[in-house]
């Protein structure tokens, strides 16, 4: 007759066992979710050549994120992405085109579906990598000597346009122009800048504008222009410096003629006693 023995003795005889059984169990659960994050957080590197465009642009991101210049490489999952190009705008009705370039990263990493196809295309020797498909636009200020700003390079304070510029400009893709005012975000009913449009053939697309018209086969964008006399002694600050739109810091004497841009809201102010702009608008 087999004597009786405890549980406990029956435990420790077979603790081995069990221990191995539970480190078996443990290793086999690790293995699974290692196996299933890396099928659901699968990630690819994708390269973003923006080629002559040395504007800024976002990857998934609406005005929120990093705006990158230059060649940029991200870590993307499988699924669809977009880069926006600077205005934040989708096409519609208003809009022929927007600012939005949306691609596709397959589950092997490959790019594909990139509307529009006229902004961007897959490189031929590299399917994880986006080019941009630019065209070389001219901004011709004319008589308008301030400095004034594109929704492609308003993120880098560094990128001042002044003057005659040749720009290249991502094809099929809306921008904004702005004379610095920014009085649509101060003044309602104003507005300090219009939207234009580069083709899928590298042209301005042509809108109806007072505030310029195109040239050289819708090439060239030239500036109209309104002189606007600037009267120093009808702020009571004048000592402290008159500021205009665009131009800055003027430190005239006398009444004096300066152009603006036609049906943009500018403004003449002064700086008060604390550093402060007191600017009066007006549109030219």
């Amino acid at each position: 007759m087999q004597p009786h023995l405890p549980d406990s003795f029956l435990f420790q005889k077979h603790r081995q066992y069990y221990i191995r059984f539970m480190q078996l169990r443990l290793l086999l659960f690790c293995l699974l979710f290692f196996v299933s994050a890396s099928i659901f957080s699968q990630s690819f590197s994708i390269t973003i050549n923006p080629g002559a465009y040395t504007g800024g642009f976002e990857i998934d991101s609406n005005g929120k994120g990093t705006f990158h210049q230059g060649v940029k490489t991200i870590l993307l999952g499988p699924g669809p992405h977009y880069i926006n190009t600077g205005t934040g705008i989708i096409a519609d009705g208003t809009h022929h085109f927007g600012s939005y370039i949306d691609f596709v990263v397959d589950e092997q990493g490959r790019i594909s579906e990139i509307i529009p196809a006229a902004s961007a295309q897959v490189d031929s020797t590299n399917s994880s990598t986006i080019n941009f498909i630019t065209a070389n636009v001219i901004i011709d200020p004319a008589a308008f000597k301030g400095k004034y700003e594109i929704s492609a390079y308003q993120h880098n304070k560094e990128t001042e346009l002044k003057g005659k510029q040749t720009i290249a400009l991502v094809k099929a893709q809306l921008y904004y122009f702005e004379d610095e005012a920014y009085a649509n975000t101060i003044i309602p009913g104003f507005t300090s800048g219009f939207f234009f449009s580069i083709t899928e053939k590298g042209f301005f697309e042509e809108f109806l504008s007072p505030s310029y018209s195109l040239q050289n086969n819708n090439t060239t964008m030239v500036l109209n222009t309104t002189v606007r006399k600037i009267d120093p002694a009808i702020f009571p600050a004048r000592n402290n410096g008159i500021v205009l739109c665009g131009y800055g810091y003027v430190p005239i004497k006398k009444p004096t003629d300066f152009s603006f841009i036609t049906g943009l809201t500018a403004y003449a102010g002064y700086l008060d006693d604390f550093g402060k702009l007191r600017p009066n608008y007006f549109v030219p």
